[in-house]
């Protein structure tokens, strides 16, 4: 009895160790292929966390020119659709994702410009027509109005000064955006909640620009050599927050529209460089570039307090970085792309549940003036179905009440609302699953 007693009871502690030792490699930066390539940027589909999309940089000293890849299975096999070109940004339309758009950056070793494909990625045609470009100078960073999709600007460097420029018909033509001291656009972000209001990182000066009138007048309101925007993301839910990545001074932020920054280093290496921003609802995520390792942190919005994300050090440079909601991925880019499992509660629970009994269907998806929204439930519970724009500002609830087990087709029409993406949130007490629709009228 007592032999079988310890047989049983190293079988449970055996089994504990798997699922722990599971847990912790769960929890660090996987390879995800594409290893021979620095991968410059990553895009996430965001109508299909599956659906990835990763740009490659050439290597002007080895002469090895970069690539454009898709995945459909959330990384785990990738198509190479573009060749010979160097990818700086990648941008998927917020109605169509079908429509992408790619900045090539300079024109040497590879063809510089801006192209746009409406078909995911598969036919591309160039969409720079009056952007000047040179040998020297190309499209960096591109960033589309949310609020009016056809509404696109892109800013252009590299060894010599650059510009912005404004395209308001989908990219077919270009016009030059004038702005006093302005030597190239290193970073470029638009306020998600008042569209109007746009800001740029200089290239060459530690200086960043602001527009509170879409794009026409510019004013300088921070020329602090360490706060220079290598990097500018604004926050979705409070855009008077803005977030700057430095060269070499760490993060800053400001919390009324960049007129005043602060330092938020606690945490982070000393004069570290950081080379790209990535957003989660609760938490901002850097990579980071210094003398003592290349790393990925974290911190709540609130705390700015930064730790490790995985132990990992790299020892390329890390150069990009993004975040899947749906998933709750970390993604990064360096000699090859990486991916990193954040582990929490509401993950956990929800996958686990759904994939056993609750389901939520749209149909139709996109739709035009109404769809119809279904889902099960196994057990009685207390549900709530919203609707959601894009910035996280509720707008109907569909649902709020007791509901018995069973099969349920809620009608959403969509009267009085604007072509776009929104989230459809149900919530019971069992599980809560979030989908994205696409309004088209």
């Amino acid at each position: 009895m007592c032999f079988k007693y310890l047989n049983v009871k190293f079988l449970i502690y055996f089994f504990v160790l798997i699922l722990f030792t599971g847990i912790i490699f769960a929890q660090e930066w996987q390879l995800m292929g594409l290893e021979n390539e620095e991968i410059n940027c990553i895009e996430i589909d965001w109508s299909d966390p599956d659906i990835i999309y990763a740009g490659s940089r050439s290597d002007f000293s080895s002469g090895k020119t970069g690539k454009f890849f898709k995945s459909y299975d959330g990384g785990k096999n990738w198509r190479t659709l573009l060749n010979n070109v160097t990818v700086c940004d990648i941008d998927i339309h917020p109605v169509d994702p079908d429509i992408i758009y790619l900045t090539l950056g300079i024109n040497y070793l590879t063809i510089a410009g801006i192209l746009k494909s409406t078909d995911g990625g598969e036919i591309w045609a160039k969409a720079d027509s009056g952007v000047w470009i040179t040998s020297e100078i190309g499209p960096r960073i591109l960033v589309i109005d949310p609020s009016n999709p056809e509404k696109l600007f892109v800013g252009t460097g590299g060894f010599g000064p650059g510009c912005l420029n404004l395209s308001t018909n989908g990219g077919n033509s270009w016009k030059f955006i004038y702005i006093d001291s302005l030597n190239g656009v290193r970073s470029l972000a638009i306020d998600p909640i008042n569209t109007q209001n746009i800001y740029i990182g200089d290239s060459f000066v530690e200086r960043i620009f602001n527009s509170n009138d879409g794009g026409y007048k510019w004013r300088v309101i921070s020329e602090k050599p360490e706060i220079g925007a290598n990097v500018l993301k604004i926050n979705i839910e409070n855009s008077n927050i803005l977030y700057a990545g430095t060269l070499g001074y760490g993060f800053s932020l400001s919390k009324d529209y960049g007129e005043t920054w602060n330092k938020a280093n606690s945490g982070l290496p000393i004069n570290c460089y950081i080379s790209d921003i990535t957003l989660s609802k609760d938490e901002i995520f850097i990579s980071t570039i210094s003398d003592s390792g290349n790393l990925i942190f974290k911190s709540n919005k609130n705390t700015l307090i930064w730790e490790k994300v995985g132990s990992k050090i790299f020892n390329n440079e890390i150069l990009s970085l993004n975040y899947s909601s749906e998933k709750n991925i970390l993604y990064m880019g360096t000699k090859g792309i990486y991916k990193y499992q954040l582990l929490t509660n509401n993950v956990i629970n929800s996958d686990t549940k759904l994939n056993n009994m609750n389901q939520i269907k749209i149909n139709p998806n996109p739709f035009n003036s109404s769809t119809y929204i279904e889902y099960n439930l196994e057990t009685q519970s207390i549900v709530k179905l919203e609707i959601y724009n894009i910035l996280g500002r509720k707008i109907r609830t569909l649902v709020n009440k007791n509901q018995n087990q069973g099969n349920y087709k809620i009608l959403f029409e969509a009267e009085g609302l604007s072509t776009g993406l929104y989230l459809c949130h149900l919530r019971t007490e069992q599980f809560t699953k979030t989908k994205k629709i696409v309004l088209i009228k």
